[in-house]
């Protein structure tokens, strides 16, 4: 739920500009190390955290908190990131409110960067900067949700206002399904019905329907929905996986993995099972050097729309690298064999482990067993916010830079008119067909119908080849076989793929 600002006459504001916003501030001397509460905020590494009280007063100012050794944040890392009169919003904790920067300097002196004393003074409590609604249930790790509406009620505890794109996962709601509502048998690591979601499992005996189901909470229309047709005690080495998003790495420089700038992300989702227990989602990298973090949560009704939260903290240690391939995929685990399931969890950032992925999962899947999910957002921070909605168009154009589907507008897309070959069949055509947005390399393109408005009306697809040149254009070409009447018209409906 977002947090909007409100402008009350009188209020004290700062003269010089605002920071980015901090989590906490300090009631007394601070070691600057190491994840501690403050103020009875535990912080997670990556938090900004507002120092007021050191002992020497050069130290005050805003850290990013970490495991080890806390830093200065870039916006506080030079003598001329320091002015009088800054203001920074403190969002948490009992001293939480506006604060700006005062510092005394002697004629001719200059500011100095730990050297001289800064204090920071209440400009006002929060409650003269922030509305919060009045509720508390959307972002909790285990709320559940009732269908058709939200139980309880929903608040952003971190109080920040939060604009622009923020989701970094595409088709998150679900919405979009060029490939088709249903898939009876779905077969593994494959794209089926949603967009930019597939599945993964096997087992000697599992069968399972994927969806794209009219089944979902409040404020979202369609979930993906994995069904156990034909249920299977996994074996050692057998797993299920109803979700996978993968994320390109162009989508990921924003989170600075891999730099001691790294923040870190909350995923949040949806989810609904007749089965009640411990799930884990699986975050791995492939960048210079892999990395993976799974980390539990628990479906605690069944039958019901729950919302999940998890943060994921910094990492700072896998090499970046920011660009068109596969860097991040996503792992919803819900059953798995030992090969998968039988270490201890994991904590931290780390090589690949497999039997620490799925720890807490069951081994076990009955028949009519089901999963669902929607409402997936993955954002910068240490808190969820509110599901960032887009209108369809955009999230299918979003969606059609890995897969174009032709045939989900309902009519041929290019008529070709041959004109002047009647009775030839050795004339070649090439017409060239621009695809509605770049695709992310070149596509692999597959023609899925073809027609011919011809007297004899011949529909003989061994007489066409599709192709892809460069990565925004397709080409479908006429190689000569048939005889055509004049002015005959070439219809066809293709698919181009660039999938992940």
């Amino acid at each position: 739920m977002s947090t909007s600002i409100i402008k009350r006459h009188g209020t004290h504001r700062p003269s010089s500009g605002l920071k980015e916003a901090c989590r906490v501030t300090t009631t007394a001397n601070l070691t600057l190390s190491g994840l501690q509460t403050i103020d009875t905020v535990t912080v997670v590494e990556g938090d900004r955290v507002l120092a007021n009280d050191q002992t020497n007063g050069a130290e005050n100012g805003p850290w990013v908190a970490s495991a080890s050794a806390w830093k200065r944040p870039r916006d506080w890392n030079a003598d001329n990131d320091v002015v009088n009169g800054l203001g920074f919003f403190v969002y948490e904790g009992s001293l939480s409110g506006l604060y700006q920067v005062s510092f005394t300097l002697s004629e001719g002196e200059t500011f100095t960067l730990g050297t001289t004393a800064v204090t920071f003074g209440t400009l006002s409590p929060a409650s003269d900067y922030y509305k919060k609604p009045e509720a508390d249930t959307l972002l909790a790790a285990k709320a559940p949700l009732s269908n058709p509406a939200f139980a309880g009620t929903v608040s952003d505890p971190s109080g920040n206002v939060r604009s622009g794109r923020k989701n970094l996962i595409i088709n998150g709601a679900m919405a979009v399904s060029q490939r088709g509502t249903s898939a009876t048998g779905a077969t593994s690591n494959t794209y089926e019905t949603v967009d930019r979601f597939t599945h993964e499992f096997d087992g000697s005996s599992l069968v399972v329907n994927d969806e794209q189901s009219t089944d979902a909470p409040s404020g979202f229309t369609h979930s993906k929905k994995v069904t156990v047709t034909t249920g299977d005690t996994l074996g050692t080495s057998d797993h299920f996986i109803p979700w996978e998003a993968r994320v390109e790495g162009n989508a990921l420089a924003c989170t600075g993995w891999g730099t001691s700038d790294a923040k870190p992300v909350t995923i949040s989702f949806c989810v609904k099972s007749n089965r009640t227990g411990t799930y884990t989602v699986d975050f791995t990298l492939s960048m210079t050097g892999d990395s993976y973090l799974s980390l539990p949560y628990t479906i605690d009704v069944a039958d019901t729309w729950e919302r999940k939260t998890i943060t994921f903290a910094p990492n700072t240690t896998v090499g970046a690298t920011f660009d068109n391939a596969k860097r991040l995929s996503i792992f919803w685990w819900v059953a798995a064999g030992p090969s998968y399931s039988a270490g201890s969890a994991p904590t931290a950032w780390g090589p690949q482990v497999d039997n620490t992925r799925a720890v807490g999962c069951t081994n076990t899947l009955n028949a009519n067993d089901y999963f669902a999910m929607t409402g997936v957002q993955l954002e910068l921070g240490s808190v969820a916010t509110e599901f960032e909605h887009r209108s369809y168009g955009e999230e299918l154009a979003l969606c059609q830079r890995y897969y174009y589907n032709s045939e989900i507008f309902g009519y041929f897309p290019r008529g070709i008119v041959i004109a002047g070959v009647g009775g030839v069949s050795s004339r070649n055509q090439t017409s060239p067909f621009p695809l509605p947005v770049v695709m992310r390399t070149t596509p692999s393109v597959s023609l899925l119908t073809l027609n011919f408005d011809s007297t004899d009306n011949t529909n003989q697809a061994s007489y066409f080849s599709v192709y892809a040149r460069g990565n925004s254009v397709s080409f479908i070409r006429y190689s000569g076989g048939i005889t055509l009447t004049a002015d005959a018209i070439e219809k066809v409906h293709f698919t181009a793929d660039a999938e992940l």
